[in-house]
């Protein structure tokens, strides 16, 4: 494949160590993620991808290819973003991502501190729901097939507490009470019941979340990458499985 040659050609010394193992980009399908530690080293990068696809036909969208750059103050233990043109791709210059800006990667948003929390996004949602011309029934259908899974992804790749999911778990629950004009009294397991059991089978994002967080992460151990290796032995993973764990 040819993003297979283009990872190849990357310089081995250039890129961001993840317990002691080296990894110098990222990628999935047609999109890639370049890392390194220094403007040369990410210019080298930028030059040999564009060399490789180039040679191969391919061409690089300019338009939709940016750059973040962090410099870490150890002093005042803060990061400073660089601005301005910075990279080049070919002859154009790259956009430089502001600390403020938000993008997207295989469905998950990011600003320069990380994850975006999906409070907000989740609230839109619901309130989007709440005024279609909907019938009770069929807002419930959305919410238990749409937009709960819609949001899992995120919720388990990003940064996620027993308190924010509850929370997020309270906030559906109130949307549902005033679809379906439930009294204040009605039971908490009533809302996350199966069918069956005569609930209404909305899934619980507590307890959702940290079984698949559980099903996802436990396997990067028993990948035979040595990075996935040493993402399972990394102090955020073991610090986000035993928390998935409790």
């Amino acid at each position: 494949m040819a993003m297979d040659v283009i990872l190849a050609a990357l310089p081995k010394e250039v890129g961001y160590r993840l317990e002691m193992e080296g990894v110098s980009a990222l990628a999935y399908a047609d999109d890639l993620v370049l890392l390194a530690g220094s403007k040369v080293g990410m210019q080298e990068s930028i030059d040999r991808v564009f060399e490789v696809a180039s040679s191969m036909g391919l061409l690089v969208n300019n338009n939709k290819s940016s750059v973040l750059s962090m410099v870490p103050d150890g002093k005042r233990k803060k990061h400073h973003y660089l601005t301005g043109k910075n990279f080049r791709i070919g002859r154009k210059w790259l956009n430089q991502t502001s600390c403020v800006e938000r993008w997207r990667y295989l469905g998950i948003d990011f600003q320069a501190s990380g994850c975006v929390m999906l409070e907000h996004d989740i609230k839109v949602a619901l309130t989007n729901i709440s005024k279609a011309p909907l019938k009770p029934q069929q807002r419930l259908e959305i919410v238990r097939g749409h937009l709960i899974p819609r949001f899992l992804h995120g919720l388990v790749l990003g940064n996620i507490s027993d308190d924010r999911l509850s929370m997020l778990d309270v906030q559906i629950r109130g949307a549902v009470r005033n679809w379906l004009r439930l009294p204040k009294d009605v039971p908490v397991g009533y809302f996350h019941a199966d069918i069956k059991d005569g609930g209404l089978a909305i899934p619980s994002l507590r307890a959702t979340v940290p079984d698949l967080i559980l099903k996802r992460f436990v396997r990067l151990d028993s990948s035979s990458w040595p990075v996935a290796k040493a993402a399972a032995r990394s102090a955020r993973i073991r610090k986000k499985l035993s928390w998935a764990d409790k």
